[in-house]
């Protein structure tokens, strides 16, 4: 059993969450057992309360940001950063070239999906495979900035290839290497050669007959100093310079509640924790500013059903929230 208790006023009763859960419970086609089911309830009418008191702050104008329920309503919280799948293992990244921010001056704001340069967002499922999702992201931005096609391109290889295939749905992995792997390779699929299959199959199927993108080397965004307390300060300004030319695929501390239900608006998250603390590789595909508040914009690996339509808005210039700007690299053809 889940516990509830909340100081507010609640706008549903017993029956009124019994029914959510059953349109919920329709809606994503869930299947459980009978113990399963009355679990399920507990934590999705735990989801339901905190989304319907955030947005109550929200309608006061006390966030920035609005919840929704979504499909990952039924999980707790603990169970939902299972499913992340970034792995930083504090290595330097090996091969990369550095990303110098050249440019005197940077548009107000870009959208790289307004230039066809953007795949809709994909569903990397229940595997912990989103630094693949990251990764390919900014690899098929680049290649189209190279050859003016999108492609959509294989995640799959680089889960079931980059070292060896222990880089599972469990324990995760680091988008530099999905770079380096494609790069040893000699190339990447597509998504329909080489589709993905939200397992670890630990067999590398790669195909070298069946290349259709090829990519040459990587940059590191990253810039961060290291207070005398430890305290990691990176800067946002290279991120900018970076996604003023490109996708950029970064780290992020997605674990916070809000976070999985996220549904608009800027995500300002002050509980958000920095560059210890990364679990979740997604792409920023361009930034912005909405009514004062400064934003870049992410492009999550949930399916278009998270969020807005599979993409966040999270805050920019607000020292580095969420550790956007940590582990920052980009695709070179």
């Amino acid at each position: 059993m889940v516990a509830v208790s909340c100081s507010w006023s609640p706008i549903y009763n017993e029956e009124e969450l019994q029914n959510k859960f059953v349109q919920f419970v329709h809606k994503y086609e869930k299947r459980y057992d009978l113990n399963q089911m009355f679990h399920r309830y507990n934590i999705f009418k735990s989801n339901l309360l905190f989304v319907q008191h955030h947005n109550q702050k929200f309608a006061k104008g006390e966030v920035s940001y609005e919840l929704s329920m979504n499909h990952l309503g039924d999980l707790t919280n603990a169970e939902y950063k299972l499913r992340l799948g970034y792995r930083n293992t504090g290595a330097l990244r090996p091969e990369a070239e550095p990303h110098i921010n050249n440019q005197k001056s940077l548009p107000n704001s870009i959208d790289w999906r307004e230039k066809g340069a953007v795949n809709p967002p994909k569903d990397q499922g229940q595997c912990g495979s989103c630094w693949a999702f990251s990764a390919t992201a900014a690899m098929e931005t680049a290649w189209y900035l190279h050859s003016n096609n999108l492609l959509s391109l294989s995640e799959q290889l680089c889960v079931d290839c980059v070292n060896n295939g222990t880089n599972t749905c469990d324990t995760g992995g680091e988008m530099h290497d999905c770079y380096l792997q494609v790069i040893k390779e000699g190339g990447d699929e597509s998504e329909s050669a080489y589709p993905y299959t939200a397992t670890s199959q630990s067999k590398c199927l790669f195909d070298d007959t069946k290349v259709v993108a090829t990519m040459s080397a990587y940059r590191n965004v990253t810039k961060c100093t290291v207070t005398n307390n430890n305290t990691y300060h990176c800067s946002e300004a290279d991120l900018k310079s970076a996604a003023a030319i490109t996708v950029v695929s970064v780290g992020i501390d997605a674990s916070q509640q809000s976070f999985q239900f996220y549904s608009g608006g800027v995500y300002n998250e002050p509980a958000c924790n920095s560059c210890d603390n990364l679990d979740h590789g997604v792409a920023v595909v361009g930034y912005g500013t909405e009514g004062g508040s400064d934003y870049w914009w992410v492009r999550n690996s949930w399916g278009d059903g998270w969020g807005l339509s599979g993409y966040i808005k999270m805050s920019r210039n607000k020292n580095n929230q969420c550790g956007i700007a940590c582990d920052a690299t980009y695709p070179v053809v």
